[in-house]
């Protein structure tokens, strides 16, 4: 079955009933697609054409399924239950996070920034699902995406409306699991990962083509590009001061 995608955070849903509820819970400020809407009354009355033709049918399929899904039920709470209540493992170890899972909470805020970060000339990506993206089980308000075109671009996604930082989402990436790149995940206004600042050799960050001294501090606001540079004499910090002066490049979020 094709996987409907939304086109604000890139969840995916089975129908246009699902997403249009979707969303009304997540992007009641945005505005819903005539495509959108066309698709959804094209599904609409597909579904009651299919209702019309096949009414016992479909009743009996659906008692059947419900039948099947106790049954299931019941066999899987006999396996595990009893392991979960002697464990107490009924949800993953978050702890090591530094937020609350944002996971089925409406959202106070949902913004982009864009952080870019250079090591001798030598681009570093931010690892793809830092932060669990926005479905895992511990999935943080900051995090990044794996798909497309998410390179690079902080999401935040917050059940609550308040200031988060650039050292909030170095936090973050430290402590998600097995997310790999560079180690140890460090940033001060000293040190980027393993380099330091010293013999030779500096870390500047440029904020709307301003150098910028908050370094970890620094307030993440909506399509800010946030250039971050380690290098020594031989390096053009101009180019990355220019960088951060960049128009925002993705259109729709």
């Amino acid at each position: 079955m094709k996987m409907i995608e939304c086109d604000r955070c890139h969840k995916k849903f089975a129908t246009y009933a699902a997403l249009r509820q979707h969303y009304s819970n997540q992007h009641s400020n945005a505005k819903w697609s005539e495509r959108y809407e066309n698709e959804l009354i094209e599904e609409g009355k597909l579904q009651s054409y299919k209702t019309g033709i096949h009414p016992n049918r479909t009743s009996h399929t659906r008692l059947f399924a419900a039948v099947i899904l106790i049954v299931i039920v019941i066999g899987a709470a006999s396996v595990y239950l009893p392991t979960i209540l002697s464990t107490g493992a009924a949800t993953p170890d978050c702890a090591n996070f530094p937020f609350a899972p944002i996971n089925g909470q409406d959202l106070a805020e949902h913004y982009h920034a864009m952080l870019l970060i250079y090591v001798n000339g030598q681009k570093v990506s931010i690892p793809d699902n830092t932060g669990e993206g926005d479905s895992g089980p511990c999935a943080q308000p900051l995090h990044v995406h794996a798909s497309s075109p998410n390179t690079d671009v902080i999401h935040i996604e917050s059940p609550q409306e308040r200031t988060y930082t650039l050292g909030d989402f170095f936090r973050v990436w430290a402590a998600t699991p097995g997310i790999g790149g560079p180690s140890p995940v460090v940033f001060s206004q000293n040190q980027i990962f393993n380099y330091t600042v010293g013999n030779g050799f500096e870390l500047r960050m440029y904020v709307n083509r301003q150098q910028s001294t908050d370094y970890s501090s620094l307030v993440i606001q909506s399509h800010l590009i946030v250039v971050v540079a380690y290098g020594n004499g031989a390096t053009d910090w101009a180019n990355y001061q220019a960088m951060s002066g960049g128009q925002w490049p993705y259109s729709g979020y």
